[in-house]
């Protein structure tokens, strides 16, 4: 017997068409042949344009969503003191967590870590690899054992919190590297708007109390809390305080930092010694009679009625909020200029780093240039 007549019911496999059977019916169907695989040579790893491609609107929705619910988990905040102004100043960015959930979402990458040791230094050689693009990018990271070399209680713990520390800082960086800005950025103000709005007024004393306790823990005490915020008291804080001392938290969380680095000690401020000589008190006033030029205690105060002092260096004579006259807009009318649901006044304090009642003149510049002029 034939083999033809043997196995009727085979089909001869030519070569060019690939058979997978059909759920119903058993009837065989043609599959379209799998698409080649292409690979591009860089000078660390191979990247790989993979068959099934990334969807970007399926990404930036599933990003966003997770920024929501993450919260202060997805940002870090750091204070910098502006030497113009002599006040802290808010920096935030974007954390470790939200730069491995980009990574993530992002599909079809990897993020391979070199490691090498110096006698002086950790360095950490982070890549970027995205398969589909045949894209790579790297960063290093290079961190100083000096951290490590005075120990504390948990003497080797410590020492690899250190070292893990480094790694996740190297990995964040090359991910922001190799990932739209925009998303993150998005991400980010996702992630710091779901806080304030998580502190309603009913919530807000319970979510001092809460930031309060954790840092506690750290061995920060409100005297060095309230100085991170300005010198806001605690129990004026509002929703903004909090979204920034939960930003600081993250970084101390993360290993990123030390509470030290984030809250130093207070300093103690010593009265001024009296200009006009020792023995006398600046509360206290001249005793009566004539003075200098035969002028008495009325006649200067008189004169102090009628004669207004020059500011100080470093002060203006303009009040807060508002402009010189004839030189400008208010903060209110800059402010109608403004989209309230992109920059709503709390958003606006934030990235200024201070209340609507302390903007000045550098306030009112930044808001003309967001209101176009």
């Amino acid at each position: 017997m034939e083999a033809s007549e043997k196995f009727k019911e085979a089909q001869i496999y030519s070569g060019d068409r690939v058979y997978q059977a059909e759920p119903i019916g058993g009837q065989l169907m043609p599959m379209a042949p799998p698409m080649p695989m292409m690979q591009s040579k860089t000078a660390y790893h191979t990247a790989v344009s993979v068959q099934r491609p990334r969807d970007l609107d399926k990404v930036v929705a599933a990003v966003k969503r997770e920024a929501a619910l993450a919260g202060d988990a997805f940002y870090w905040s750091w204070p910098v003191k502006n030497k113009r102004t002599g006040k802290k100043e808010m920096l935030d960015g974007p954390s470790i967590g939200l730069a491995m959930c980009v990574a993530r979402e992002w599909t079809n990458v990897a993020v391979p870590v070199d490691y090498t040791e110096t006698a002086t230094h950790d360095i950490f050689t982070a890549h970027f690899v995205d398969l589909e693009r045949g894209f790579t990018v790297s960063r290093i990271w290079k961190q100083s054992k000096k951290a490590n070399k005075d120990l504390d209680a948990y003497g080797e713990r410590s020492a690899n919190m250190t070292f893990q520390a480094a790694q996740s800082r190297a990995i964040r960086n090359v991910v922001l590297a190799g990932v739209p800005k925009w998303l993150v950025e998005q991400a980010k103000e996702i992630a710091k708007d779901s806080v304030l709005k998580g502190i309603t007024p009913e919530k807000l004393a319970a979510a001092r109390d809460t930031i309060v306790k954790i840092m506690n823990g750290w061995g920060v005490d409100e005297a060095r809390m309230i100085a991170a915020v300005n010198g806001v008291p605690l129990t004026q804080w509002g929703p903004e305080e909090i979204v920034v001392l939960k930003g600081m938290s993250s970084q101390i969380r993360e290993g990123a930092a030390n509470p030290d680095e984030l809250f130093p000690a207070v300093e103690e401020k010593t009265p001024a010694p009296d200009k006009k000589g020792p023995g006398r008190p600046k509360s206290t006033p001249p005793p009566p009679g004539p003075v200098g030029d035969g002028i008495t205690d009325d006649t200067e105060a008189i004169r102090a009625m009628h004669l207004k002092a020059p500011p100080a260096p470093g002060e203006s004579e303009v009040a807060p909020g508002e402009a010189p006259e004839g030189q400008g807009p208010t903060v209110s009318e800059l402010l109608g200029k403004l989209d309230p649901e992109k920059w709503p006044v709390n958003k606006l304090e934030i990235q200024f780093g201070k209340k609507q009642a302390d903007w000045g003149p550098e306030e009112l510049s930044k808001l003309a240039d967001m209101a176009g002029g």
